[in-house]
């Protein structure tokens, strides 16, 4: 993918991106979006600037974390405009979910932490919480979790999941609290 001396370099004269170190290396993620965000000098800095929605780095500059790229609606920019899709060939219409996006952020030592692009949050404590509250009330489905996370990491894989719930609601209501996985992201390939 790339290395955190790479994005250092791109986002240099970006100022909307964020480079923070944190105790388990560095977050990286964009505050705002104008037109120009996500194109670099080259379509390999291009390319490297959409990724950094949340990305983690190990202090040895290795990605840690690779959470979705930055998607665009239809219609969001020139690339995007309507007249470049075909509504007529087959599509894959998938349902948005109206939560935060979450991730496990790895620690030294191996030990990992729930975390939203921005890193250890208040929201992704509430995700934790829930992940930890499955522990008693539904073993099995914790264990689910569990197995799941650990084994994506093992193999340099990042699942992502979507934390919805009465605690945490944007704009739709979900009267269950859920941790819904939405997909996984390999840290090596992208």
């Amino acid at each position: 993918m790339f290395t955190l001396n790479e994005v250092r370099e791109v986002i240099k004269d970006k100022p909307e991106f964020r480079l923070v170190e944190r105790d388990f290396g560095f977050v990286v993620d964009y505050a705002v979006e104008f037109e120009e965000t996500f194109k670099g000098k080259t379509d390999r800095e291009s390319e490297i600037l959409i990724n950094l929605r949340g990305t983690c780095f190990y202090p040895d500059g290795k990605i840690s974390r690779l959470m979705w790229h930055k998607f665009k609606n239809m219609g969001q920019s020139e690339e995007y405009s309507p007249d470049k899709f075909d509504l007529f060939e087959s599509h894959r219409i998938e349902e948005k979910i109206d939560g935060s996006c979450i991730a496990p952020i790895i620690f030294p030592f191996g030990n990992w932490e729930l975390g939203t692009r921005a890193g250890v949050t208040d929201v992704s404590k509430k995700a934790t919480n829930f992940l930890k509250s499955l522990e008693s009330t539904n073993p099995k489905k914790y264990g689910q979790y569990i197995s799941l996370i650990n084994g994506c990491l093992s193999m340099d894989i990042t699942p992502i999941f979507e934390y919805v719930g009465r605690d945490q609601r944007i704009v739709i209501d979900y009267p269950e609290t859920k941790l819904i996985f939405t997909g996984a992201r390999c840290m090596v390939s992208g």
